[in-house]
Order: structure tokens, then sequence, then C-alpha cells
């Protein structure tokens, strides 16, 4: 499995439209940039009796979290899949919601 999530509204800058033009584009540019974007990918396996779901991470965009396991609840609902993340930044507890519907292919 892999996961992308880019910010909405989605950076401005940097403008480059090539890979070594974002490489030399300036630093703060660069920044604000990955600082709208996560990603990571690896493998999961699904407990239908806790509703979780486990993503064993390979490799993420934080060097951190490599090779990490993180369980989410999970609950779907028709065409909806909602993910519920538990987890301590600062010091508090949150909860972060995604939720994705399937779309439907074009005949």
């Amino acid at each position: 499995m892999s996961v992308q999530i880019a910010s909405d509204p989605k950076p401005r800058v940097p403008t480059a439209d090539t890979r070594d033009g974002f490489r030399n584009a300036p630093l703060a540019e660069r920044a604000a940039a990955a600082d709208g974007y996560y990603a990571y990918f690896g493998t999961y396996n699904v407990d239908m009796q806790t509703s979780t779901v486990t993503h064993h991470l390979k490799e993420s965009l934080f060097p951190g979290e490599r090779e990490e396991d993180v369980s989410r609840h999970y609950a779907i609902d028709g065409e909806r899949l909602t993910l519920v993340a538990q987890f301590r930044e600062m010091g508090e507890a949150h909860q972060r919601r995604l939720i994705w519907k399937r779309l439907q292919m074009p005949r």
C-alpha cells in the first residue's frame, strides 16, 4: 500500500517544473513544498475482529517512521472508508480522521 497526502491549499512554491529546478530552488521554497506533503509505503494487515488496519511502513518521508507499524481503526460505510489515527503530539492526545470515497470507474 502507498499513502500520499497533499495539503489543500497546495503550496505555490517552488514554481520549477523539473526535478533539478526543484532541487535548485531556494531552501525556504522547498521547505514550504515539503511541509504540505506526506508519504509512506509498505504492507498492511487487517484485523476484522478489532476493526483495525496496521500499516507496516517500509519507507516514509519522515526517516524516523521507517520500519514502524502504525495501527488505525477503520469503518466502512457504503462507498466510504474512514481511518482514525490516535497519536500524541506536543504532549497532547490527538485524533486524525481520514475519509476516502470509492470512485466509480467510467464505462
